[in-house]
């Protein structure tokens, strides 16, 4: 029971350690916007991150824009290599977290009610 128990703490942290860093990479994409392209970061509505949330921002763009897939290069990035690199790091993460939901959320799952 004990090393369930572990195992699931282990699991929660390991997952929540990837919500976070994803989080994080998504907000350095924001603030790169924000500082370098501030006309398209209003023509996107104003999002805000996670944990970065300029002042003006709006929390209905930044959910609008978390369901947004991220795959797309934006316009604004095209002949910016540091906003490409970035923006590679954000779909890395995003990945990474998608595929760790998979994996991760069952196996809590099972691990909870037949551990």
């Amino acid at each position: 029971m004990c090393k369930s128990i572990m195992l699931i703490l282990l699991l929660v942290l390991s997952y929540a350690a990837v919500c976070l860093r994803a989080g994080l990479v998504s907000d350095l994409l924001l603030k790169y916007q924000f500082q370098n392209y501030y006309d398209s970061w209003v023509r996107d509505g104003k999002p805000h991150g996670m944990f970065y949330a300029p002042k003006g921002s709006s929390t209905i763009f930044a959910m609008k824009a978390s369901l947004k897939k991220h795959n797309e290069l934006p316009a604004w990035a095209y002949d910016d290599n540091e906003a490409k690199s970035i923006h590679a790091k954000v779909v890395f993460w995003e990945k990474i977290l998608k595929y760790s939901t998979v994996v991760y959320l069952p196996l809590v799952f099972v691990l909870v009610f037949w551990g």
